[in-house]
């Protein structure tokens, strides 16, 4: 199972090609890293592949579920670092959250980036106080990241997740950015926290427009 998804991600990315507009990828945040690289539910399959060739050292926040073990095995396959741990699930039962989030600021520190996702599997689509924290917290920028595929199926799962096609053209938008003061206030997250949703809005916007697909069947606000 393991070795079939990387090779089919790795299928994807080798016949695919790439938007012209998304050529120099990574290289206007460089001077930021390490940073956190903020995805949406759902988005993500592509990203691995693409992100550990450019950004390194590098690990991912996964959440300390059953479900997700396949994805950190997945991510630790192409040699991506892993932090278990996510926000509380449908129920309100914690996941390991403010563990993860500990982790991940140490992981910053060391001078690792850290890719995760910042809405809550309970509200798609929605970025979360999370990633907010844990920028403050660390001091390092969040850096928002789409990528978009010609060719796709959305999956009828909550985040409708997105399931990239060989043969396609590959967008990818890379944001600016976005550092939360240190001492940013309780009240003042939420002002973040939307401009970080919105950023994520833009990039995705823009990555689907590069390559010319209909946005509506993945489920993304347009």
């Amino acid at each position: 199972m393991l070795a079939a998804f990387t090779a089919y991600v790795r299928l994807v990315s080798n016949t695919s090609t790439w938007a012209a507009a998304s050529a120099d990828h990574f290289a206007s945040v460089r001077a930021n890293q390490p940073f956190i690289l903020a995805l949406w539910h759902g988005q993500t399959m592509l990203v691995p592949e693409v992100v550990r060739k450019e950004i390194k050292p590098l690990r991912a926040i996964v959440a300390n579920t059953f479900v997700a073990a396949p994805l950190a095995r997945a991510l630790q396959h192409m040699g991506i670092g892993v932090i278990r741990g996510a926000g509380p699930d449908w129920r309100g039962q914690d996941r390991g959250g403010a563990r993860a989030l500990r982790a991940a600021v140490r992981t910053l520190a060391e001078g690792f980036s850290v890719a995760m996702t910042a809405d809550r599997l309970t509200w798609p689509r929605r970025c979360g106080l999370g990633i907010v924290t844990l920028a403050r917290l660390s001091g390092r920028p969040i850096v928002p990241v789409a990528i978009a595929s010609s060719r796709y199926r959305s999956l009828a799962t909550p985040n409708r997740y997105t399931s990239n096609l060989p043969f396609s053209r590959i967008g990818m938008v890379v944001g600016d950015p976005i550092f939360v003061p240190r001492d940013a206030k309780a009240e003042e997250l939420e002002r973040w926290r939307q401009r970080v949703e919105g950023a994520l809005d833009d990039v995705t916007r823009q990555a689907y427009a590069q390559v010319g697909a209909d946005m509506a069947n993945a489920a993304i606000r347009s």
